[in-house]
């Protein structure tokens, strides 16, 4: 008997360790779900804000090198207009269809 009671006395203790072990566990994953929905949707800065931000600094990039280039071209075309006088005539007539007296336009359409 004594034998038996030592034997029961120490599947009780196995089965009361798996028990706790299992209790553990789910208290750990049940604590590592909580912080990631935490971090996702909790704080002022969470993930999907920050995912956000970076999507909105991207374009500002994108957006600030495509208004560097044209300022630039910008500057390129007010320079030449202030140093070449055949480029004012130029734009009068190509832009805003000007012409001198007598002379005939002729505007070709692309069909």
């Amino acid at each position: 008997m004594l034998y038996g009671d030592i034997m029961r006395s120490f599947v009780k203790k196995k089965e009361r360790e798996a028990k706790s072990r299992k209790i553990k566990k789910t208290i750990y994953w049940i604590i590592v779900f909580s912080f990631a929905l935490y971090m996702l949707f909790g704080t002022n800065y969470n993930v999907i804000q920050l995912w956000r931000v970076r999507v909105t600094n991207r374009n500002l990039k994108i957006n600030l090198e495509r208004f560097a280039s044209e300022n630039e071209e910008l500057r390129e075309h007010i320079s030449e207009l202030r140093e070449n006088p055949e480029a004012w005539e130029r734009v009068a007539r190509e832009k805003y269809g000007m012409q001198k007296r007598g002379e005939r336009v002729i505007i070709f359409r692309d069909e």
